[in-house]
């Protein structure tokens, strides 16, 4: 008899893993807060964890180069690759307050699924000139339609594809 799990973060059911006795193999996370000295004060009551959403975790905690956006289940599950190199350069705006705006167009692709009457998609990379390491930009895409960008959102990209949309203005 399997024991059958739900789990605490996105709800769906799934059979207990891994199977057998895996050093290096998770199924549930805990937060913990430590003192000032390094022990352990305090640790939340654990999360059970189905496959799916542990992947996401320890995508997330070993930082890992991701050339794929995944969706939620909920959300179809759909898979949509984004390659840099269909990006293309548009324009640059540097603000008498302090920030540079980065554009560019990138397939409709990306946007289709909510907009398919897009022609293209617009990509915005924003970020602080006093923030010389770049570790607090903000990414943004749109449809664009007719020359006008229209239902800014925002868009998950990775620090390694920012840093390769950055190159490619540094090149032009």
């Amino acid at each position: 008899m399997a024991l059958a799990k739900k789990c605490d973060r996105c709800g769906k059911f799934y059979e207990h893993y891994p199977v057998g006795n895996r050093p290096g193999e998770y199924n549930a996370v805990a937060k913990v807060r430590r003192g000032s000295n390094g022990g352990t004060e305090y640790t939340s009551k654990p999360l059970d964890l189905c496959p799916d959403c542990m992947e996401l975790l320890e995508i997330f905690i070993n930082g890992s180069n991701i050339m794929q956006v995944k969706k939620n289940e909920r959300r179809n599950k759909a898979i949509i690759d984004i390659d840099i190199s269909k990006f293309e350069f548009e324009e640059r705006f540097e603000s008498a307050l302090g920030y540079t705006v980065l554009y560019f167009i990138a397939p409709k692709e990306l946007v289709s699924d909510k907009h398919p009457e897009a022609e293209h998609a617009t990509v915005c990379i924003e970020w602080s000139d006093s923030d010389k390491e770049m570790d607090n930009y903000s990414v943004t895409i749109s449809p664009t339609k007719d020359g006008e960008d229209y239902d800014w959102m925002p868009f998950d990209l990775d620090s390694y594809d920012v840093a390769q949309l950055i190159d490619k203005v540094v090149k032009n």
